[in-house]
């Protein structure tokens, strides 16, 4: 029962003065109520603190809430304003690019007269160019030959295939000579260009039009056809060549003769083709036809 005793003074002083009062003496009595109103100010500052406290975490948790609440709202408000900027921002545009042409020099001839150095370029290219298109051509080709050659006069026949070459343009014809005109190359010096001008003459020689406006252009399988037929024609077993010896004394009756064998060595050479690439004789004559009047 000692201990127990012990105890109580130690945790509840102020409840132990109350019984054993009586037993205690004058000092007992006075450390004794000192030990005890310690003892309860310490139990009543801690029972007040703890309230204190937890209203303090109480009071905080609205706040943080708040303040969490507007860290999101904040974080939802700059998303916000991003996504409109960046529907708002224009989309960067692609640079143009540079339009490449389609185009070979088939051939560069020399139509010079005196010192006048005429040249004469022959250009295949897509028969389905536009004139847009051949201007940028043949003021590429003709500024590429002055840093090759100079020259008083230049002349640049389109053509769609190069097996036309020799044969008349079929695209487009571009002077470039002084004042546009031609025969004015001779009164210029080599390589001086001050004074030229291009002359364009769009479209085929024959019909006027470029290949792209000309409903009845024939299509590539057809130009071959036709090219066939133009080899065996211009062939040298052909009597379109032959040439009229000088003592012949019947001119007319010549002329004549040379007709007939050219009409039966024609029908020969369209007969083959027919044959070689099987195709209706009739037909193929209307694909010569349309190919060489393009």
């Amino acid at each position: 029962m000692k201990w127990l005793k012990i105890l109580g003074w130690l945790s509840i002083p102020y409840i132990m003065i109350m019984f054993q009062w009586k037993q205690l003496g004058s000092v007992g009595r006075g450390l004794g109520t000192l030990w005890a109103l310690f003892v309860l100010l310490i139990a009543i500052s801690t029972n007040s603190s703890e309230p204190q406290q937890e209203n303090a975490i109480l009071a905080s948790a609205p706040a943080n809430q708040k303040a969490e609440t507007e860290a999101n709202a904040n974080k939802e408000q700059q998303s916000d304003v991003q996504d409109k900027e960046a529907v708002k921002q224009p989309e960067r545009e692609t640079p143009p690019q540079t339009e490449m042409l389609q185009y070979k020099i088939g051939k560069i001839g020399d139509l010079s007269v005196g010192n006048a150095v005429r040249l004469e370029y022959w250009i295949v290219t897509d028969p389905m160019i536009t004139e847009e298109q051949i201007k940028k051509i043949a003021n590429e080709v003709v500024e590429k030959a002055k840093k090759e050659k100079k020259f008083n006069a230049m002349v640049l026949w389109f053509i769609d295939d190069g097996r036309q070459i020799n044969n008349g343009y079929t695209v487009a014809k571009v002077e470039y000579s002084p004042n546009g005109v031609w025969e004015d190359a001779i009164h210029v010096k080599t390589g001086d260009y001050s004074k030229h001008k291009f002359v364009y003459h769009m479209g085929s020689a024959l019909t006027g039009k470029l290949p792209k406006d000309n409903e009845n252009y024939p299509t590539k399988e057809e130009l071959d056809l036709y090219f066939a037929y133009k080899v065996l024609m211009d062939s040298k077993e052909s009597p379109i060549h032959e040439e009229m010896p000088l003592d012949t004394k019947d001119v007319i009756k010549w002329i004549k003769e040379n007709r007939d064998r050219s009409d039966a060595y024609e029908k020969d050479v369209m007969s083959k083709i027919a044959i070689q690439y099987n195709i209706p004789l009739e037909k193929l004559e209307e694909i010569i036809l349309k190919a060489s009047v393009r």
